[in-house]
């Protein structure tokens, strides 16, 4: 490197030198040749003011014989004319004594001396004294001397102009020596200088191509965002990893200042630190900054950052690799913001919160100030010691075989056990125990979280003796509830069976004796009583079965509702007959309606059955149903007594005081709306009573999901 180094130090100041000789020999040239050009000029000027001065000479002579005077602006121009050949003449014989040197030239300008200051001498005197003796002995002397002044100059020119030829031909020659050496300097830098730099350049050429194919290759296909910048930070190359890191296109980032990215708050120190280094020619390795990305959002990067050298050591070129550190740094932030929370926690918490080293035999490093409230020790007396000598000896022997076991084996455990405070007294602690680990996944110690559960043991305590006496009292209620269920039992079936017996008998003899009249009558009465009675435990039977209804759908069944109505009809026709009312039903044949049938019929039999009780004879009860996509109506209108609209809601009441007698003096049992309210409930509907007042009938509207 040094050899090539100076030969092309050689090689650029040869040719420096050789340029420069040609220049200063050029130069010379050029300086001669208007030298030359200058002495020729003037040469050519004086013979011109030779002549001129003849002319004068002679017009002043006209003006003497013609004019009789002369005139006085020719006398004038005359002088001006003899000066300016003089300094001439003076300026010849300087250039040649300083530039020219030449002894022939400067003998025939002294002989041109001599003509020039005879001619002068005689045209001074004539210019003092412009006289017919004067002007024609100047005549005299221009003939006699202005020839030979004319030779002599003519002479003089070509002596010049021959030297000037020869002089010019040897500086010529010179510069064909130059040329020549300039070539032959630039054939063997050629050889000896760039031949081989251009091989080595070729050799370095195609290592670079190489080189970029596989960093290309590389960068291309990495997750990290490499980059090659200018020495002023300008990217000149990005990999597509830019995309995906920062949102922006390769093409978008080419020409932009890396620095720009560079968060405000990171970039002076970046600019004051790492980039002086680079440029230095250091690597610097781990730089960690934030990066702006197209969404004007902020990532976290850590950068690894290369100077690329020339051959004299100076940086033309910077290589970067940032890699997406946000997820880790977030980590580390957290991490760093969770040890401070540990300590702040630690040291104002509640639990005992203690450290070990992941040992067999585990020594507690630290303990949270916690154990005087807890242990009644302070922190130093327990540092330093086995966590077992604080345990009972029975629960020690567990907690080594459990979770001590479980904790040295990189895994969190929990564990209740009994602790023995500095007083001596026994209290039951819960222990958290979590290993931690370093950077290579090897545990390095454990920590345990510590809470007093003694009131917590003694409230469980409480709980199992109260569950066991509520298992007690449970065997209780469902004794109870068997006895419940035989009561049911005997009401649907022993008490209930009997009294349908005497009604059916008390209405066939009504039927049969109608020439009794008073017979018939006690007949009538015991009828109503025995249908008092049978209303009643039907009542009763039915709000004792709504209690134990189920509301699993398995239980409920879509079944046509006109069916329903038609059934509960049948059931009460010997009413209707009786008080001579007309059921009128407009119900489409294909409304569906998803009930537990059973239950729906008790409901649908009550409201019917109420208002063909509050109904006069002769009356008409309307049953209207219609239905959306999420919901059926079903609406009881009758014409009968009605009620007052404030007190609707009284109406639902379980033994309300409004429960009255019906046209015919029915009794009132004072359950059967409330019965309705509730079987609706259980089949997620409800109803509302409508009235315009006393005496104007009612309405009773049920709203049934179709999805219940």
């Amino acid at each position: 490197m040094n050899s090539l180094k100076w030969r092309y130090v050689a090689f650029i100041s040869s040719i420096a030198i050789t340029v420069l000789a040609s220049q200063l020999i050029i130069q010379f040239d050029l300086n001669l040749q208007n030298s030359d050009a200058r002495f020729i000029n003037i040469a050519g000027r004086q013979r011109m003011l030779s002549q001129r001065i003849s002319k004068l000479v002679l017009y002043l002579h006209y003006d003497i014989h013609q004019s009789k005077g002369s005139k006085k602006n020719r006398v004038d121009t005359l002088r001006k004319a003899v000066d300016t050949w003089e300094k001439a003449h003076r300026y010849l014989q300087n250039e040649n004594m300083t530039m020219r040197k030449s002894k022939a030239i400067e003998a025939e300008l002294a002989s041109t001396t001599r003509n020039i200051e005879v001619i002068a001498g005689i045209c001074k005197e004539l210019i003092k004294n412009a006289s017919s003796v004067t002007i024609d002995q100047a005549l005299d002397s221009i003939a006699a001397h202005d020839v030979p002044y004319l030779l002599s100059m003519e002479k003089a020119v070509s002596i010049y102009q021959s030297e000037a030829e020869s002089k010019l031909a040897n500086i010529k020659r010179i510069e064909w020596i130059l040329a020549g050496s300039i070539i032959l300097i630039l054939c063997l830098g050629f050889f000896f200088l760039i031949l081989p730099a251009i091989r080595s350049l070729v050799a370095l050429n195609n290592g670079l191509k190489k080189s970029e194919e596989l960093y290309r290759l590389v960068s291309e296909n990495s997750q990290d965002f490499i980059a090659l910048h200018e020495p002023d930070g300008t990217y000149t190359f990005v990999s597509p990893s830019a995309k995906e890191l920062l949102g922006y296109q390769p093409e978008e980032l080419i020409g932009l200042s890396g620095f720009s990215l560079i968060h405000p708050d990171d970039l002076k120190l970046i600019m004051t630190g790492p980039r002086e280094e680079v440029l230095k020619g250091s690597v610097v390795l781990h730089t960690r900054f934030r990066l702006r990305k197209k969404d004007n959002s902020y990532l976290w990067v850590e950068v690894y950052t290369k100077p690329i050298l020339d051959m004299n050591g100076k940086v033309i070129k910077v290589q970067t690799s940032a890699r997406d550190i946000s997820a880790r740094k977030e980590i580390e932030e957290k991490l760093a913001e969770s040890e401070r929370l540990y300590r702040l926690i630690s040291t104002n918490a509640k639990d005992l919160i203690s450290l070990y080293e992941a040992v067999e035999d585990p020594i507690r490093i630290y303990i949270s100030p916690s154990s005087k409230e807890i242990m009644g020790y302070d922190p130093e007396e327990m540092v330093g010691r086995s966590p077992y000598d604080f345990i009972l000896p029975e629960d020690a022997t567990e907690m080594k075989k459990t979770i001590h076991l479980l904790t040295l084996s990189g895994k969190s455990a929990t564990k209740e056990y009994r602790a023995i405070k500095k007083d001596g007294t026994i209290i039951w602690l819960e222990t958290i125990s979590n290993p931690f680990f370093d950077e290579h996944h090897n545990m390095i110690g454990f920590q345990t979280s510590a809470r007093d559960i003694t009131q917590r043991k003694a409230f469980e305590m409480e709980l199992i003796i109260a569950k066991e006496n509520s298992e007690i009292v449970s065997s209780q209620l469902n004794d109870l509830l068997a006895e419940k269920n035989d009561l049911i039992g005997l009401l649907s079936h022993d008490m209930r069976s009997p009294i349908n017996q005497v009604k059916g008998l008390a209405q066939v003899m009504a039927m049969s004796m109608n020439e009794h009249a008073t017979l018939k009558d006690c007949l009538s009465k015991m009828d109503q009583a025995v249908n008092r009675q049978l209303e009643l435990f039907q009542n009763v039977l039915s709000m004792l079965k709504a209690d134990q209804m189920s509301s699993d759908s398995e239980h409920f069944a879509a079944v046509s509702l006109l069916a329903l109505v038609n059934i509960v009809r049948r059931n009460l026709e010997w009413d209707l007959e009786n008080k001579g009312i007309r059921l009128s039903l407009k119900i489409p044949e294909t409304l569906e309606v998803n009930v537990q049938q059973n239950f729906f019929i008790q409901a649908i039999h009550n409201l019917l059955s109420n208002s063909i009780k509050f109904s006069p004879a002769g009356k008409e009860i309307n049953v209207n149903a219609e239905s959306n996509s999420d919901f059926v109506t079903i609406t009881i209108q009758d014409y009968g007594v009605g009620f007052v609209p404030e007190k609707a809601e009284l109406l639902f009441e379980r033994f309300t005081k409004e429960g009255r007698r019906g046209t015919n003096n029915e009794a009132s049992t004072g359950l059967g709306l409330y019965l309705v309210r509730k079987i609706l409930k259980n089949h997620n509907g409800i109803i509302t009573a409508h009235s315009d007042g006393e005496g104007k009938g009612s309405s009773f509207i049920i709203q049934l999901a179709k999805n219940n």
